[in-house]
């Protein structure tokens, strides 16, 4: 193979490993098509806290979320634990 040939590839390939880094990037780091929000019972602080999140990350993110009406606080760490939800709001108890 000619010098000629081998700088050709050489260069096709350091055009192309930005390209490549950039793609790679790009998907290790999308952020997700669905978020899912642990929010509490109805009424409660921690409901209307989690609703306005949501809406939040719907409008500035273009994500799609649903919303997990839950019992409150031990519920939301219980689903955050187990993988059920992606966020959720959880005050530690007082001994």
């Amino acid at each position: 193979m000619s010098k000629k040939w081998i700088r050709i590839i050489v260069a096709f390939f350091l055009v192309l490993l930005p390209v490549a880094l950039h793609e790679i990037y790009t998907i290790w780091t999308a952020l997700p098509s669905l978020v899912t929000i642990a929010t509490g019972p109805p009424g409660g602080l921690y409901k209307q806290l989690s609703e306005n999140l949501a809406h939040e990350i719907r409008l500035q993110l273009g994500l799609t979320v649903d919303t997990v009406t839950t019992s409150g606080s031990l519920t939301n760490l219980r689903l955050l634990q187990s993988g059920n939800v992606d966020f959720a709001l959880y005050q530690r108890g007082y001994p």
